[in-house]
């Protein structure tokens, strides 16, 4: 994965925006959450039948378009738009609350079922015979990610009960499908559109999903229910195909309005007004023109470093090399201490020691460096993330709070909030860097990402 650091090349990626048909009809659907107790002082493999019901029954109504839905509840709607590959969030007066490319859901699933299987192998290892991630259909159930065809046909049973069609596994029923009449004439949903929404919205197993949608007809009523480690959820859903509705379609990219209180997370909330900003287009990328200009003159002035950073601000930002200005200012380290000083810090650390001594020349450097000493952030968060990553977040958040069109910075966010399984965040700061930079070459990383999660989750694209 490339890093600031260690940026040199340039590479396309792709992105576009879309918008869906009209509206085809409505669900309304009823949860019950029902609590576990004790769940802390189970052992491994045992579960408790001692549960208390929870207040926490809703109804939503979904809109569903060609190759969009929207998920309506009192708070607002969370739109699902396939074509442009974006979730968004809109409060009740339609504004964004939240913007973030599809990729988020799929890349926390497939992580967390490959780490699930991991953990699971290693429990066996260790003797654990009954182990809490050992089953393939609770694996299956708690991610909607269908492991094997075959094993899924062998792990559910089908039984028909005049229209109702019953699928159990494990020796308990997990859905129950009463067979729907054709609704009016334009608004059956389409079966694709279906098993998006239950594999996006609902642990309905994706098999069963899956079949549900192949049969080319929508369902009347779906009832099913799930656990996890936490809770155990019983759904209901009541489908009515007649249903007219008046509500919005999904918006298009310039229909879009950002809600002033620009961030959806408790914490780091500076970070995400910041991302918030960009994918509102108030940020803008500095132009080459503006870059040459700027080192030109601080060449002038004597304020070498100030020029040399200015172009790595530019590089960063957009991804492209201005090559023949920075060779014209490295040379002049010979007779420039604090140039010196910042290309020797420049340097890959060797160890955690130097990796905080280069840190160190960074902070010192920046109190004496009269523009762009910002961008020596970026580099002390390289250094230090190996070993440290709240330290390397605050630094790109210094970085940013300066500059927040700095492209190159997002990515490296990115990567450092998907290791840490903040994949929201994480694609967020992805989509951030490629509005500001859409040629940029560290995203060639994010756009083989992309593409990874296409080949290998086809159905959430």
């Amino acid at each position: 994965m490339k890093t600031a650091f260690s940026f040199l090349l340039l590479a396309v990626t792709g992105f576009c925006f879309g918008q869906s048909d009209v509206a085809e009809y409505a669900i309304v659907e009823d949860h019950t959450t029902i609590e576990m107790v004790g769940m802390e002082e189970l052992e491994i493999g045992n579960k408790s039948d001692e549960e208390v019901s929870q207040d926490a029954e809703y109804t939503s109504t979904i809109h569903f378009q060609e190759r969009a839905f929207g998920v309506y509840r009192t708070e607002g709607v969370i739109w699902y738009d396939f074509d442009a590959k974006r979730h968004i969030y809109l409060n009740q007066q339609g504004e964004v609350t939240d913007y973030i490319e599809l990729y988020h859901i799929a890349d926390y699933r497939l992580a967390e079922s490959a780490n699930r299987s991991f953990l699971n192998g290693a429990l066996e290892a260790g003797g654990v015979e009954q182990s809490p991630f050992g089953s393939k259909l609770n694996e299956e159930l708690l991610f909607r990610h269908q492991l094997n065809d075959d094993a899924a046909k062998q792990l559910i049973s089908v039984e028909e009960k005049g229209d109702t069609t019953i699928w159990k596994g494990s020796g308990r029923i997990l859905t129950k499908c009463v067979a729907g009449k054709k609704g009016k004439k334009g608004k059956q949903v389409s079966p694709d559109m279906l098993y998006k929404y239950l594999l996006y919205n609902h642990e309905i197993h994706p098999f069963v999903a899956k079949v549900i949608a192949a049969s080319g007809r929508c369902p009347s009523y779906l009832e099913y229910s799930f656990n996890n480690f936490s809770s155990h959820v019983n759904v209901k859903m009541t489908l009515n195909m007649d249903a007219e509705t008046n509500l919005q379609p999904c918006p298009s990219i310039s229909e879009l309005a950002f809600s002033e209180e620009k961030h959806s997370y408790k914490w780091h909330t500076k970070l995400n007004t910041i991302i918030a900003n960009v994918i509102a287009g108030e940020a803008k990328v500095i132009t080459g023109q503006e870059a040459e200009r700027d080192a030109t003159q601080l060449k002038k002035e004597g304020e070498n470093l100030s020029a040399l950073l200015s172009l790595f601000n530019y590089l960063l930002s957009t991804g492209e090399q201005p090559a023949e200005q920075i060779a014209e200012i490295v040379p002049l380290a010979t007779e420039d201490e604090d140039l010196a000083a910042f290309l020797k810090a420049l340097a890959s650390p060797s160890n955690a020691e130097q990796a905080e001594a280069n840190v160190a020349v960074f902070t010192d450097l920046m109190t004496r460096t009269k523009e762009y000493g910002y961008i020596m952030n970026v580099f002390a968060a390289n250094h230090i993330q190996p070993a440290d990553a709240d330290r390397a977040l605050n630094y790109f958040e210094l970085a940013l709070v300066e500059n927040s069109t700095v492209a190159g910075v997002y990515i490296d966010l990115g990567n450092l909030f998907c290791d840490r399984y903040l994949y929201a965040l994480g694609w967020k700061c992805y989509l951030a860097a490629h509005l500001l930079a859409p040629d940029h070459g560290m995203g060639i990383d994010i756009a083989r990402k992309r593409k990874n999660l296409e080949e290998a989750l086809p159905g959430y694209f």
